[in-house]
């Protein structure tokens, strides 16, 4: 039987677990390299096919608002007692957003907007818009065929026929009545940026047009958008004298977005071309046969199979497609050359072990490469499966599970598909062969000796010498390793240098969290678009002119009242007045629509013709007020019982105040629905909007939920991968610290925290633990026998590099979003551009730095394992001076120099013998 004892040190050496398995899967894949590529791009070119199957989803409230947000519910309630009626359509009463255009007016010169012939040139704007015809299946609609109706009639932008008159009557607000046509206009709803003097208006800035069309049935629904987009662009196309006009449609967000974020593809060639540039060019050196500039192009090629194959088994799953998902292709590209550069650098480093044989380097390089490859990996797709598993925004869901599994495939593709060709590349140095050209080539040692031209010099020779394989001058150590052990290390190692770092450290914890005091919150609608969308100046007017009473509510009441009781009347008026006392309502009965409060004023007037002093009276004398008001929206404001003998549902609406911003919103949401709640009878405030607002007060919570389970799942991985609790610590102290530096630093980049920054701070999580946990491993590995200072210097020269070259690479793949025109893509750039700084400044500079001071001491040297000659020189096949591999020569082969001309013979299965610290001497 298994003894606990054993499984614990199992688990405490979970890392040599894991490296052990790997290297015998490098070993299996070096000798069948081709069936593991094979196997490998059919699985991708199968799941691929799932891209075929695109469900795409576009419709900003399904994506932005929070899958479990109380406007939900809200607005069922709404819809199962008063269902917005089309027929008898009031602005302010729908529960859902209707398909509309909407145009702003500006004056075309000065600032005024009370003048004649700005408002004659907008007449004459919206009776050219009346006269537009559009065809579908033969038939003609206009304006009159489509538009929402009040009583019969369109509702429509009527108060424009005051131009003629505008210069001698005194147009009054929130309401103007028109005596010539005995009506009534809601100026409060087309009038902005007014200046009033009591009720009469003496200024304004802007008009607005609103143009509501009937969505009723599937027919007019194709129609209407058809209609609506047909304006848009009739007012955009237009020559004004005196006006600037702007439209926008329902659908023009989601569409702007769409478009915002799928041009962002315009920019991928540019990626890829910074990206393949580096790669190539730090896949290269003075010498052409240990180059890999084919394999750094193999690393591109790979994460972007990577992202076809997950995204198409994404769709296989039936997760809908958005357009903020374009922006993972430069996420997974970025963390698969990131991976692509640690295997490289393990490649390289397991020559430096004497090995020359094809099989045993590649299975050094997967148990090298194997644990932080494997954290990486780990901790970037939890982070995003975290983000796909805890309830909140769908968009955020959809993007973390398209993300997360792409980085799955690219995890198995990295040791698969990299690994097969990576060993026909081995075969290719081993052999002296030119990376490109595939020729035989001459050392360095045998070019001086052959005097060969200059011209050969630079652009063939290199390997190694047959006489002398061992040559100095054949066998150079790369030039960036050397600077991190021979100038960084020691740099960092210097006690004013650290003192320095320390303190600047503190600095930026302070600027940090003056930062996060400060952070603002919401993903506001202009944001959504392109910088150079036509909505831009149609929001702006809005937001600078529109915010004085922007937001209509309904305050319906599902109980079944006696409203004939005057503790009951009471009650409702009291909570009426009480949502007008917030600084969020306006407390002006003229903006209070309450036919409680008209009725009971009526009977007030008129006692002797309204008798109350019953229910069954008063009930009958509401019924008849209501139809005398039956050409106005109050009669659509109660819900009597099938019996006629008591109301079962009654509704109010009340105008909003000046609402600033979202933050302004989120505490307006708060203080109505706790008002709401602390009503003694069942009352719902509602509006179309409280979706986003719920978006805006989420946000926060959500992402510090999200961020709390992935650092708790990172330290679970860090912990099972380095067996050291003090390495540990400072690892997860160092995410924190990252995070706390992104979040911080994201008001002075013009950030707020939304769904969007909240996707790349999940992401940033993995991110982080992908620097610290690669300078951790190897400080810790690096031989415990070893003083400190010696150990940084060794990791600092194994993983330097590829962390450096990782990072770049990352931020060269999103230098086309941060080029790109829109706040979506430059949010995902410049936070990842945020993170891969702090990341690898943490984890270069500060991390080394922590672990030097308070990190895990040396430990007693420990005796040098010893085994028989073989095939490789040494047969101690150091790895990080942590694992140790047996290799013994193959009892078919008769001779070394036999063995290692045959490509695809190798040593034995590499066998794990503990977790002993052994160094050796490679002389």
């Amino acid at each position: 039987m298994i003894s606990i004892k054993h499984i614990l040190s199992v688990l405490t050496r979970f890392d040599l677990l894991v490296a052990g398995h790997l290297g015998r899967l490098g070993e299996s894949i070096a000798r069948s390299p081709g069936q593991y590529i094979i196997i490998s791009l059919l699985t991708s070119a199968l799941f691929s096919t799932g891209l075929l199957h695109l469900d795409y989803e576009s419709d900003p409230e399904y994506l932005f608002v929070p899958a479990d947000a109380r406007a939900h519910h809200e607005r069922t309630v709404v819809e199962s007692f008063f269902p917005t009626n089309l027929s008898r359509f009031s602005k302010g009463t729908e529960s859902r957003q209707q398909m509309a255009c909407e145009i702003s007016v500006l004056p075309k010169h000065g600032k005024e907007i009370l003048r004649k012939q700005v408002w004659k040139e907008t007449y004459n704007l919206l009776e050219g818009i009346k006269h537009i015809q559009v065809e579908y299946d033969g038939d003609i609609y206009t304006w009159k065929n489509l538009c929402a109706r009040f009583q019969g009639k369109c509702v429509e932008n009527d108060f424009v026929q005051l131009y003629d008159i505008l210069e001698s009557v005194n147009l009054t607000y929130p309401l103007m009545e028109d005596t010539r046509y005995n009506q009534v206009y809601p100026m409060i709803a087309h009038v902005g940026g007014v200046h009033l003097e009591g009720n009469v208006l003496k200024n304004a800035h802007a008009l607005k047009l609103t143009f509501i069309v009937d969505d009723s049935t599937k027919r007019k629904k194709i129609v209407g958008e058809l209609w609506t987009q047909v304006v848009r662009m009739y007012v955009s196309s237009l020559k004004y004298k005196f006006i600037e006009a702007h439209a926008v449609t329902d659908r023009s967000i989601e569409m702007e977005l769409s478009n915002a974020i799928e041009t962002a593809l315009d920019k991928i060639p540019l990626t890829i071309v910074l990206v393949l540039s580096f790669s190539v060019y730090n896949c290269l050196s003075s010498d052409w046969v240990r180059s890999k500039p084919l394999i750094g192009v193999l690393g591109l090629l790979l994460s972007v199979l990577s992202a076809a194959t997950g995204f198409g088994f994404a769709m296989y799953l039936g997760v809908k497609w958005q357009a903020i998902n374009v922006v993972g292709l430069s996420l997974v590209i970025g963390i698969g050359m990131d991976d692509t550069f640690v295997m490289l650098s393990a490649w390289w480093r397991s020559e430096s072990h004497g090995c020359r044989d094809v099989v045993s380097r590649i299975s050094i390089t997967f148990s090298d490469a194997a644990v932080s490859i494997t954290i990486t990996s780990l901790t970037n797709i939890i982070s995003f499966m975290a983000g796909a598993a805890i309830p909140g925004f769908p968009c955020v869901q959809i993007f973390c599970l398209y993300t997360g599994i792409s980085l799955i495939f690219l995890y198995f593709w990295t040791l698969t598909i990299f690994g097969g060709f990576l060993t026909f590349a081995g075969h290719l140095e081993h052999s002296n062969r030119h990376c490109l050209f595939l020729i035989q080539v001459s050392s360095k040692t045998e070019t001086e000796m052959k005097r060969l031209n200059w011209i050969y010099s630079v652009l063939l020779q290199g390997g190694i010498s047959k006489k002398e394989p061992r040559n100095i001058r054949d066998n150079k150590e790369g030039k960036l390793m050397v600077f991190f052990r021979d100038s960084v290390a020691p740099f960092i190692n210097n006690t004013w240098t650290k003192l320095a770092i320390l303190l600047i450290f503190l600095s930026y914890l302070g600027l940090s969290i003056y930062g996060v005091l400060n952070l603002q919150e919401g993903l506001q609608r202009n944001k959504l678009v392109g910088d150079q969308s036509y909505t831009v100046p149609f929001f702006a007017t809005e937001d600078m002119f529109f915010r004085d009473h922007p937001y209509r509510f309904q305050i319906v009441i599902t109980d079944p009242l006696d409203y004939s009781n005057k503790t009951v009347q009471i009650m409702v008026k009291s909570l009426l007045h009480q949502f007008e006392d917030t600084k969020f309502i306006v407390s002006d009965p003229a903006y209070r629509q309450s036919w409680l409060h008209s009725f009971l004023d009526t009977v007030e007037r008129n006692f002797l013709f309204f008798d109350v002093s019953t229910p069954g009276l008063f009930l009958e004398n509401l019924k008849k007020f209501l139809q005398e008001l039956k050409n106005t929206p109050l009669y659509d404001d109660v819900i009597f019982g099938e019996d006629g003998k008591t109301i079962i549902a009654s509704r109010f609406c009340l105008q909003s105040d000046r609402i600033k911003d979202a933050k302004d919103e989120v505490e307006m949401l708060k203080t109505l629905r706790d008002i709401a709640d602390s009503a003694p009878f069942n009352v719902t405030i509602y509006h179309t909007y409280f979706g986003f607002f719920d978006q805006f007060a989420q946000v926060k919570q959500t992402t510090f939920e999200c961020v709390i389970v992935c650092c708790i799942c990172m330290s679970v991985i860090t912990l099972l991968f380095i067996p050291n609790k003090v390495c540990v610590i400072w690892v997860t102290f160092t995410i924190l610290s990252v995070e706390l530096g992104v979040i911080g630093f994201m008001p002075f980049l013009g950030i707020s925290l939304d769904v969007i920054s909240m996707i790349v701070l999940i992401m940033g999580i993995g991110f982080s633990v992908d620097f610290s946990a690669h300078i951790s491993y190897h400080f810790l590995s690096s031989g415990m026998e070893l003083p400190p200072k010696t150990r940084l210097a060794h990791c600092l020269h194994g993983l330097g590099p590829p962390i450096l070259r990782g990072g770049c690479t990352t931020l060269l793949s999103v230098v086309g979003l941060l080029l790109h025109p829109s706040y979506v893509t430059r949010t995902f750039a410049k936070m990842i551009f945020l993170i891969i700084i702090l990341g690898i400044l943490h984890g270069l500079i500060l991390l080394p730095v922590l672990l030097s001071l308070f990190g895990p001491g040396p430990a007693k040297k420990k005796e040098i394992q010893k085994v028989p000659n073989g095939n490789c020189s040494p047969q101690d096949i150091t790895l990080s001076e942590t694992f140790v591999y047996q290799a013994t020569i193959s009892p078919r082969s008769k001779s070394r120099n036999a063995q290692m001309k045959k490509k695809t013979h190798s040593l034995r299965r590499m066998v794990l013998k503990g977790n002993k610290l052994v160094t050796s001497d490679p002389s």
